[in-house]
């Protein structure tokens, strides 16, 4: 009988950024952090330490992907807009300082920026037959 474990892995970063190569491509560093053999048990496990990450972590400290005219697309009241030209360390300092006034709805909206690299992922690893 075949099985599958299903390992729950973080995203490596380095200076902030996912760890690529010369041509931008992900080189798939990933850190293990524990093995189910459960698929609702690790699905659950994941959804905890995403919920965990977006309301604790600056999102804008990990990522590079998303700048000023996308933040300010998502449509949001923010108590001081981000300005035309930020880069990396303004949105950081700028996210630091919202974080405490938003909403989960808006910090989701914030987040929902990021889906395409969650910090967190599972990898299912096949079993030997046992």
């Amino acid at each position: 009988m075949s099985h599958v474990a299903f390992v729950i892995y973080r995203q490596v970063y380095e200076d902030g950024h996912p760890i690529i190569d010369q041509h931008d491509r992900d080189l798939g560093s990933r850190v293990a952090l524990r093995v189910y053999t459960d698929r609702a048990t690790v699905l659950a496990r994941l959804a905890e330490l995403m919920r965990v990450a977006r309301r604790t972590t600056n999102p804008f400290a990990f990522y590079n992907t998303a700048g000023t005219p996308e933040v300010l697309a998502l449509g949001v009241s923010w108590r001081a807009a981000p300005q035309a030209g930020w880069g990396d360390e303004e949105l950081i300092r700028w996210y630091d300082g919202e974080v405490p006034h938003l909403t989960d709805e808006q910090r989701e909206k914030v987040w929902s920026l990021f889906d395409a690299q969650p910090l967190f992922g599972i990898r299912e690893v096949p079993l030997g037959d046992g």
